[in-house]
């Protein structure tokens, strides 16, 4: 959409870099990093409608698919 192309060695994963880590593993990392940096992270909530959108589009993004 953008008209840039794209280069797959640019992108990868947590499980390609570092593999069998669990998702519980990742996220604490990420939060503890962010709260280390000095951020406030706060519990939010998705509104109705975004939470539909999402679940529309979920099948355009499912990598099993």
């Amino acid at each position: 959409a953008l008209g840039l192309d794209w280069d797959p060695a640019t992108a990868g994963s947590v499980e390609d870099e570092l593999g069998g880590v669990e998702l519980a593993a990742v996220e604490d990392a990420i939060l503890h990093r962010l709260r280390a940096a000095g951020h406030e992270l706060v519990d939010g909530a998705l509104d109705p409608d975004t939470l539909a959108l999402a679940e529309r589009l979920q099948a355009d993004h499912d990598p099993e698919r």
